[in-house]
């Protein structure tokens, strides 16, 4: 049973980087062959309207079970679902099927991968290692981080050609540097890795977060904002980040839920009450998810509040 979504800092483990990788779709771009659902599967997701999105699922199964793009927007939206409810594990298995098939498929092809397929295998091993944290499981997620390494270096340098692997490339040298800096035993695993520095991973992120493509950008901001306020523990920063994303979207849940974490951690009580209370009647108003899915992000407002000494008012 999950208990809320950690919002902290952690560094327990040498999978920090994993933990909080990329939680990103396939990359649509002119000249490479990607179907034109993805993007369309992924906006429903991000405006909480799961149940457009499951039936869009349905029709498009069979027409696109082939396609890694595809099945990487199938996983994100089971992602989303994984964590936007309190009884929904079993969406990890759904997770893992679908990243066993997507393995399958990439496997298949024998030829190098272009760069919107291997984008996709890319955050494919990263969704995988994150289910397997999720599960407690280390030993899966450092077995799958070898492979997310082996994919990974092949974009390297491939930035400019194909500019989603700004969001990839820039996360892996931010957290692999961030591990490195705060966990000793990290340094050791990491030695035979691609190294570059935290300024170099934070300036390919940024870039991304200017992509003219609505999904890089926006998965880009989400992990700045994640950064600023987990990372770097800059709430002012992350608040910034934190309304560009509802600007984009502002139905939201997850996003709302930073945005009263955020005004928690600057001691606003009031305004943390008062978004609380946008959580509630966001998820009232919203058609397009299950009720657990509409209690669960104000009942953790409510555990938040109560422990910081707030009241809850319905």
């Amino acid at each position: 049973m999950k208990t809320g979504i950690k919002l902290s800092p952690t560094l327990l483990s040498l999978m920090i980087f994993i933990a909080m990788a990329i939680n990103s779709i396939a990359y649509a771009q002119k000249g490479n062959t990607v179907i034109t659902t993805s993007p369309g599967l992924y906006e429903l997701t991000l405006n909480y309207q799961f149940h457009s999105a499951d039936s869009l699922i349905k029709v498009s199964d069979q027409k696109f079970k082939n396609d890694l793009s595809y099945q990487l927007s199938v996983i994100n939206h089971y992602w989303w679902k994984l964590v936007s409810a309190e009884n929904s594990d079993h969406f990890a298995g759904l997770i893992e099927s679908r990243l066993k098939q997507m393995e399958s498929l990439a496997q298949s092809d024998k030829k190098e991968l272009e760069n919107a397929r291997l984008f996709a295998m890319i955050s494919a091993y990263a969704f995988s290692a994150r289910i397997n944290l999720h599960n407690n499981s280390w030993f899966d997620a450092l077995a799958k981080l070898s492979k997310y390494h082996s994919v990974i270096v092949q974009s390297f340098g491939r930035e400019n050609e194909f500019p989603a692997f700004y969001l990839t490339s820039g996360l892996y040298y931010y957290f692999t540097a961030h591990a490195r800096d705060k966990i000793p035993v990290v340094r050791l695993f990491l030695s035979n890795y691609t190294s570059k520095d935290k300024e170099t991973g934070m300036k390919f992120l940024l870039k991304a977060a200017n992509s003219n493509d609505f999904l890089i950008r926006n998965e880009a901001t989400y992990f700045l904002m994640k950064i600023a306020f987990e990372i770097e523990a800059n709430p002012s920063a992350a608040y910034i980040y934190c309304n560009s994303l509802l600007n984009a979207t502002p139905d939201n849940l997850l996003y709302q839920y930073y945005r009263f974490k955020i005004y928690l951690s600057q001691g606003k009580l009031e305004s943390a009450r008062e978004q609380y209370q946008q959580i509630l009647k966001t998820a009232g108003r919203n058609n397009g998810i299950n009720s657990d899915e509409k209690k669960y992000f104000a009942s953790l407002c409510e555990k938040d509040l109560k422990i910081s000494g707030g009241k809850t008012k319905h």
